[in-house]
């Protein structure tokens, strides 16, 4: 899994950033050096998804004395779609890719962004 960050910048995660942007080259790699043997890799790029992640920067929002339900739709808000994305969403994603159904799909990085850049 890599994430939005890998295309956009986002100010004081310069390593976040970094990271996920080198697994979208180490993927295209692996997708050419395996593709002989069957072997497929893509990444997948999420936007905020509602994970423990997403909570600890909502909780540490809040700790700051922000209420809860305007942190939370703040980042819904920054989804086009207006909403978070779920794992389940990202899960069904992975599991097409590692299907039959998903041989043919190599050196892809899948953005799931409700519409968002970031």
């Amino acid at each position: 899994l890599a994430s939005v960050a890998a295309h956009q910048g986002m100010a004081n995660n310069a390593a976040y950033c970094a990271s996920k942007a080198g697994l979208l080259g180490l993927g295209r790699c692996v997708a050419l050096e395996g593709a002989a043997a069957g072997v497929t890799c893509n990444s997948i790029s999420p936007t905020w998804v509602e994970t423990e992640m997403l909570k600890k920067f909502i909780d540490d929002e809040v700790a700051q004395g922000a209420p809860r339900a305007e942190v939370v739709a703040k980042y819904e808000a920054s989804n086009p779609q207006g909403k978070l994305v779920q794992p389940d969403e990202v899960a069904g994603l992975v599991a097409f890719l590692v299907s039959d159904a998903g041989r043919a799909m190599t050196m892809e990085d899948f953005q799931v962004n409700a519409g968002s850049l970031w």
